[in-house]
């Protein structure tokens, strides 16, 4: 009986320091670890990472959210940026809502909304709604008629400025010298 006990004790041990939550994490979002399910924060300094890739094979999409909590008995995806921002951007948001498609997909159970969490500790909390499922599957249909025809789209809101450090400069029809 003992044994059972000492081995029962070990292995709590080990389970609470190979699963115990990064406070370096915690403390950059504000979530408190008992609601964290997977997190995808790891560091160079510490590599570990308990994630969980969620896939859509109607959509064709996979993705890790940066940080998965329970709340009651709905999981919500959480997307951390290291960016200083007092509002959502677009893209982040777009993001988030395939996060919340494949969250919905995988555990069969649609999340209520996801949040986006700043680096200068700013969080967002976006709702999930049939609208915005809508936008991400017609996002997803349009990148890949896109792909599909060759053809480069005009990316929107851009400047002179944006373009020269666009990372997607090389995919819009703006910046295509051939055209």
């Amino acid at each position: 009986m003992v044994l059972l006990i000492v081995v029962i004790a070990i292995a709590a041990l080990i389970i609470f320091f190979v699963f115990k939550p990064d406070n370096r994490w915690t403390a950059k979002t504000g979530i408190p670890p008992r609601t964290v399910v997977f997190h995808d924060l790891g560091t160079k300094e510490n590599p570990s990472t308990t994630s969980i890739l969620l896939r859509s094979e109607r959509l064709g999409l996979v993705g890790k959210p940066d940080i998965l909590t329970l709340s009651s008995d709905t999981y919500i995806p959480v997307e951390y940026k290291s960016a200083h921002r007092d509002k959502p951007a677009s893209d982040h948001i777009a993001q988030l809502m395939a996060y919340c498609v494949l969250v919905e997909e995988h555990f069969g159970k649609k999340p209520p909304y996801g949040m986006i969490v700043y680096g200068n500790g700013k969080k967002f909390k976006i709702p999930y709604t049939d609208k915005e499922k809508k936008k991400i599957e017609k996002l997803v249909q349009t990148i890949r008629s896109y792909k599909q025809s060759g053809e480069k789209p005009i990316l929107e809101n851009c400047t002179p400025e944006k373009c020269t450090r666009c990372g997607f400069r090389y995919l819009c029809k703006k910046t295509d010298s051939s055209s």
